[in-house]
């Protein structure tokens, strides 16, 4: 429901073209090294209330989509606006020859284009993922979205369709997570691994968690720890009209804030700062400060503190341009 929710436009379509004529790479997006290029789509199927009103679209591959494309095969696409494009980004494709891909949007079909009522998602463990409410196949008003363990993870707000003001984001136990720790209870995953050998399972822990499992892999000592569902926040974000407005801010488990942004529809502007441990020398902490200005970044500080005590500052960037 969450990627159904968010989509701008939801279907079932045949890869027609790929790439547009000599250039392959029809766009180049930035933070990666996975390709990026135009799809036109023959559309076969629309689910959900979308803007979708022609037989074809174009629209572009987004790096953050891990699936690889076929001309003449057909997908289950979903695709997002993003405020630096025209045109629409796929962000969650899936094969239809994938049936175990597939079975996870089963529930699509249960829902009408234009549905207006309310709605629950339950996972295979029979646990609720997702409550809401449909407005004309658009979703509208408070929803919740749940981890596989049940745990509240995401609880926001719709308007029209799109996301409107606070979003809250929680730590929850990861899905991954939680799928293991049903396949040792289970036995399924002694069957999958052969080497599965439980060294502890600890169920009355207190404060943050509420199940941790120490096991072995092979000569590899594991430790999965699943959260007490105390809704401990992660992020919280502001929206206008589905596009972030405001301060963006994430935390970690104790409450500390370690990345904030500024906002403007969508665009990167005003002050941010991240704090995080520098990986190329131990019990040092970085702090960035800095400004964006329309999506680019103006001004770049960074801090260096060792036990919390300031030991070097060096300026990165100034009014846009890099420092010497």
């Amino acid at each position: 429901m969450s990627h159904y929710n968010h989509a701008q436009v939801v279907v079932i379509a045949k890869v027609v073209k790929i790439g547009n004529g000599k250039n392959y790479f029809s766009f180049e997006v930035e933070g990666g090294r996975r390709k990026s290029y135009f799809m036109k789509l023959k559309i076969i199927k629309t689910y959900k209330n979308s803007t979708v009103h022609t037989k074809e679209i174009i629209v572009g591959k987004s790096p953050n989509d891990y699936a690889s494309y076929e001309k003449g095969k057909t997908y289950l696409i979903h695709a997002y606006p993003h405020v630096a494009y025209d045109f629409l980004l796929v962000n969650q494709g899936v094969d239809l020859e994938d049936e175990e891909g597939m079975r996870r949007y089963d529930f699509m079909d249960q829902i009408p284009q234009y549905h207006t009522g309310e709605v629950k998602e339950f996972s295979t463990y029979g646990r609720l993922r997702a409550k809401g409410k449909l407005v004309n196949g658009l979703p509208e008003g408070e929803w919740l979205y749940y981890g596989y363990s049940g745990e509240l993870q995401i609880k926001g707000a719709y308007q029209n369709g799109e996301e409107t003001g606070l979003w809250e984001y929680y730590h929850h136990t990861e899905d991954r997570a939680y799928e293991l720790l049903q396949k040792i209870y289970s036995g399924a995953y002694y069957e999958w691994s052969q080497n599965y050998k439980p060294i502890q399972l600890d169920t009355n822990l207190t404060g943050q968690y509420r199940k941790r499992i120490i096991y072995m892999v092979d000569s590899q000592a594991v430790t999965e720890l699943f959260y007490y569902n105390q809704r401990i926040p992660q992020k919280i974000a502001y929206f206008k009209e589905g596009e972030l407005h405001g301060i963006e801010k994430t935390m970690t488990l104790n409450g500390t804030i370690h990345t904030q942004y500024s906002f403007e529809e969508g665009i990167l502007d005003g002050a941010y700062f991240t704090i995080q441990p520098l990986p190329t020398q131990e019990g040092v902490t970085l702090r960035v400060e800095g400004e964006y200005r329309a999506n680019q970044k103006y001004m770049e500080t960074h801090f260096y503190y060792e036990k919390e005590r300031l030991f070097q500052t060096k300026m990165i960037l100034n009014q846009g341009k890099l420092v010497d």
